[in-house]
C-alpha cells in the first residue's frame, strides 16, 4: 500500500505516494491512528443558562406566583432559595410563606421587582438608571451585594446633566460608589 518500514529515515525530500497528511500518519504513526479525521457533532442542546432564562415567569413549571401591583410573576421557590438569602430565610419550613403558592409583594414597583426576580434567573439586569435606583434600594434591603454593584454600574453609565444631582443624592443614601 505504499508504506515504508518502521525506522526508515529520510535525509532529503522526495516525492511520495501520499496526497494527504492523514495518510502519512495512518502509515507511520505508532500506535496506529485513524487515517481520516474524526467528525464530532457538537450537542446543540439547551444550555443551563438558557433553560433558566426560559423557566422565568413560566406558568407551567412554577410553584410560586409573586404578585406585584396585581400582576403575576411565576417563579420557582427552589431557585429563589438558591440565589437569594432573603428567600432562603423566607421559605424556611417553620415560616408561613413556605406553604404559600401566591406571594404578595408591594414594596416595589412591578417592573423593578420583575427585574429583580429575572436577575435571580439570568444574572442580568436591564433597567434605565432611574429604575435602577429603586432596584438598588431592593438590593440593599435584600443584602444582594452583587446586584447592588450592577445597579451602581447602570446608574453610573446613565448619568446625564439632567439627572446627576438626583442620582448623586440617592447614591449617598444607599452608600453606593
Amino acid at each position: 500500500s505504499g508504506c515504508w518500514s518502521a525506522g526508515q529515515s529520510v535525509s532529503a525530500p522526495f516525492l511520495t505516494p501520499f496526497s494527504r497528511l492523514h495518510d502519512v500518519f495512518a502509515c507511520f504513526a505508532t500506535p496506529s491512528v485513524m487515517w481520516r479525521p474524526m467528525r464530532v457533532e457538537l450537542d446543540t442542546g439547551e444550555k443551563v443558562s438558557d433553560a433558566l432564562r426560559n423557566a422565568f415567569d413560566d406558568l407551567s413549571s412554577s410553584d410560586l406566583t409573586v404578585t406585584v401591583q396585581g400582576k403575576p410573576i411565576h417563579v420557582h421557590k427552589s431557585l429563589l432559595k438558591i440565589r437569594c438569602q432573603h428567600f432562603r430565610s423566607m421559605f424556611q419550613d417553620h415560616w408561613q410563606e413556605d406553604t404559600l403558592s401566591v406571594l404578595e409583594m408591594n414594596q416595589y414597583s412591578y417592573n423593578v421587582y420583575r427585574a429583580f426576580l429575572e436577575y435571580l434567573y439570568t444574572d442580568q439586569v436591564s433597567l434605565p438608571p432611574e429604575s435602577a435606583l429603586e432596584l438598588l434600594d431592593l438590593a440593599n434591603a435584600y443584602c444582594e451585594s452583587h446586584l447592588k454593584r450592577r445597579c451602581e454600574q447602570i446608574i453610573k453609565h446613565g448619568i446625564t446633566v439632567e439627572n446627576a444631582a438626583m442620582l448623586y443624592s440617592t447614591a449617598l443614601v444607599y452608600q453606593a460608589k
